[in-house]
């Protein structure tokens, strides 16, 4: 095994917590991000991931690629990149990326991406704002 780079190994995380939550409130995204991020704030948690549940192409190299940051270098959001055809993604490139950049001051390709992970201090501030109860949830 010369010139190895990586070794991924399997280990199985015990006791494995399941947080189970009914679901009030207007339906969508922006509800059942408030609802995880009221959870993550209550258990304290580090680090959370947040997936699509359509999307299909996640791995658990995937989900380490978004926690890891969060976990080990202290970063409060991690998000996506994706290796897409020219003309794919032509909104998100052509408006949403332009319009984002200046506004955070950093270079977000995937701002609308299904997935990204989080520290529990980026849940915990975005909790304080008010916006929750608004159209813009």
């Amino acid at each position: 095994m010369e010139n190895v780079k990586t070794i991924l190994i399997c280990y199985p995380v015990h006791p494995v917590h399941k947080v189970v939550a009914p679901y009030h409130g207007i339906p969508g995204k922006g509800t059942a991000l408030r609802t995880v991020f009221e959870i993550v704030e209550s258990l304290n948690v580090t680090a959370c991931a947040l997936v699509d549940s359509d999307l299909r192409s996640m791995t658990r190299e995937g989900m380490e690629l978004l926690l890891n940051p969060v976990y080990e270098e202290g970063s409060d959001c991690v998000t996506s990149i994706y290796a897409r055809h020219e003309f794919h993604g032509t909104i998100t490139k052509g408006i949403v990326y332009p319009l984002m950049r200046p506004l955070y001051g950093n270079r977000v390709r995937q701002p609308i991406a299904g997935d990204f992970g989080s520290s529990g201090n980026y849940a915990k501030f975005y909790l304080t704002k008010d916006i929750w109860d608004t159209d813009v949830r």
